[in-house]
């Protein structure tokens, strides 16, 4: 620390939380220890630190939450991390917002490398089936969503320009990386309480067909962007909790589910 004053000490860790000052790592580990881990990637703020509740609530995961890294290779990368961290047994991918988009392809990544993926659990992302370039009225949109966030699980009301920057970064790598083709873990995801009907087969943001073992979405608590708050996240705690344990009841109402509440109904 170059100001070793405790204002200036607290100054310098948030310029490194919001990408102000370089020396971020590359990932924050909660619960370390607690049991089998669960690799959780970021939303468009780009900061593990958004799961630090959401760790709060499954004490016995360890929870390797990624933070955002730059360029076209990071799927690789992810999955190199994934590789020196675990280097065997099946992986447990979560992700939130863009962050479930990244967990899908780094699965995907993943067991094109021979590895296991046990889960997939997509917190209220969309599949993005085509690539697409986001608008000024889309970007604008998204600051505003993206100041807020920052607000709330960093406690700093400065939105650095440099968090813009890798937000924008990461929009732009979301939509030139469509999410085709298939994983063979399962795959559930865990829906915005008012969005789950635009998840259902045949809808614009399903993730049916993307699972070749099975696909399920549940509803959770909360609109998107409060999902890992308080009054929230315990709720989505135990449906992601639910998922990762396998318990999920078998239906029969074919390979790809619609639930409420856990208990399944037809899509």
């Amino acid at each position: 620390f170059k100001v070793t004053t405790l204002h200036g000490m607290a100054r310098t860790v948030e310029h490194i939380v919001t990408g102000r000052l370089p020396g971020a790592q590359p990932y924050l580990r909660f619960n370390r220890g607690a049991g089998s881990v669960v690799f959780c990637f970021p939303p468009a703020g780009g900061h593990g630190l958004v799961y630090r509740l959401f760790a709060a609530e499954l004490r016995e995961y360890e929870l390797v939450a990624f933070n955002y890294v730059t360029g076209d290779d990071k799927v690789a990368r992810y999955a190199d991390l994934i590789d020196a961290l675990q280097p065997q047994g099946p992986c447990e991918l979560l992700g939130y917002s863009l962050g479930g988009n990244l967990a899908f392809e780094v699965a995907k990544e993943l067991e094109h490398r021979g590895r296991e993926v046990g889960d997939v659990v997509i917190l209220d992302s969309y599949r993005i089936p085509a690539c697409f370039t986001a608008d000024a009225d889309h970007l604008e949109e998204f600051e505003r969503e993206l100041r807020e966030h920052l607000r709330k699980h960093t406690g700093s009301e400065h939105l650095a320009q440099e968090t813009l920057d890798q937000a924008w970064d990461y929009i732009g790598f979301c939509g030139r990386t469509p999410n085709l083709g298939m994983v063979r873990a399962p795959l559930t995801v865990i829906s915005d309480e008012r969005k789950v009907a635009f998840y259902a087969a045949g809808e614009r943001g399903t993730w049916d067909g993307s699972s070749a073992t099975r696909s399920t979405v549940l509803c959770g608590s909360g609109v998107h962007a409060d999902m890992l708050d308080p009054g929230h996240v315990a709720h989505n705690a135990d449906l992601t909790r639910s998922a990762l344990a396998r318990c999920l009841s078998e239906t029969g109402i074919g390979a790809y589910d619609v639930a409420l509440g856990g208990e399944a109904c037809g899509s």
